[in-house]
């Protein structure tokens, strides 16, 4: 009896993720457990869309990054720890775009990027070109990363604006979107932010006369 032939697996690379420590601006009250609170959501997002984490749980920098990027060689996501909130659906259209494109952009309004996408195949030097725009210039990123694609002539996918926490104006959007939230039936699939809700209630609480 002939032997069964075996199935090849058509679904191809399996998508990793870098969380990269990218400093925030921090209000005087919020300190390292505002920026866990953030790490921590966004474990939770990359945990939840079966998506492979890299590198330490609190997120990697400096020469880790690079390191990383060059030694993988599935599609990769790069988060950013200062980015609260993220839509789940942002992450899976990146995951859909890097199918079709080389990279992907997450644009933030002030010029800065949200999530980049890189796929397996696109040249190592511009992986890391485009990482450091992101980490060296934020509010540049945006701007640097459309010409360096540009000239690579790289297909790209552009995700919806989101934001990062920059300015005080940042934290007190995230805080009214996660209220926000709260009043919908669909808050928990819209947003993941149980870390960050519990932190702004916390400093809440904490501000309160006793």
């Amino acid at each position: 009896m002939p032997e069964p032939r075996e199935k090849k697996d058509r679904r191809g690379p399996r998508a990793k993720a870098l969380l990269v420590q990218r400093a925030p601006w921090q209000p005087a009250s919020a300190g390292s457990e505002f920026t866990a609170a953030l790490a921590e959501d966004l474990r939770e997002l990359i945990s939840a869309l079966g998506v492979s984490l890299l590198g330490s749980p609190g997120g990697v920098s400096g020469p880790q990054i690079r390191a990383m990027v060059e030694s993988t060689r599935d599609p990769l996501l790069v988060f950013f720890s200062d980015v609260p909130a993220l839509p789940p659906l942002s992450v899976e259209g990146a995951l859909d775009s890097l199918k079709d494109y080389g990279a992907v952009l997450g644009p933030c309004p002030d010029g800065s990027l949200y999530l980049l996408g890189l796929g397996p195949d696109l040249d190592e030097k511009l992986k890391v070109a485009l990482l450091e725009a992101a980490l060296v210039s934020p509010g540049e990123a945006l701007s640097v990363a459309t010409d360096l694609l540009c000239d690579d002539e790289v297909g790209c996918g552009v995700l919806p604006p989101w934001f990062r926490v920059a300015r005080e104006a940042d934290l007190r959007f995230a805080e009214n979107l996660i209220r926000l939230s709260l009043l919908s039936d669909e808050g928990d699939d819209d947003v993941v932010c149980d870390r960050l809700r519990l932190w702004f209630e916390q400093t809440e609480a904490d501000a309160l006369p006793s």
